[in-house]
């Protein structure tokens, strides 16, 4: 789950060289916000809310049940859950990768390199 989290976050700082620093500073909030460290019940419910927008979020529910003995219609519908979490969070890093294409693309004039037909390779 993750991996999309990932991708979405390398689609928004494909360019950039001192991004760790700054994934650094993304990371751990998410492992805060998804259960790992402490329940989100413990969160106000706005923050709750956008706790189940991430999909490490029902992972942890479904670790939590599996350990649990949940019933299997639960498990089905957190991992349900989850594949539908994880198929946004790739349409959006999709999108996200699209347009800094394009924009790369536009701004791009040198014509030595051929980046414009380059760039239009990696992202179609």
């Amino acid at each position: 789950s993750m991996i999309a989290v990932g991708f979405m976050m390398a689609g928004l700082f494909t360019l950039s060289r001192k991004i760790s620093i700054l994934m650094n500073v993304i990371d751990y909030p998410i492992i805060m916000l998804t259960g790992m460290v402490f329940p989100i019940s413990i969160f106000p419910k706005f923050i709750q809310y956008i706790s189940y927008l991430l999909s490490p979020t029902w992972a942890m529910e479904g670790y939590k049940l599996a350990v649990q003995g949940g019933s299997n219609e639960e498990l089905l519908r957190v991992a349900f859950i989850l594949v539908i979490i994880i198929i946004i969070y790739f349409i959006i890093s999709k999108l996200i990768v699209i347009v800094e294409c394009v924009e790369v693309v536009e701004n791009s004039q040198n014509p030595v390199y051929d980046l414009k037909s380059y760039l239009f390779k990696i992202c179609a």
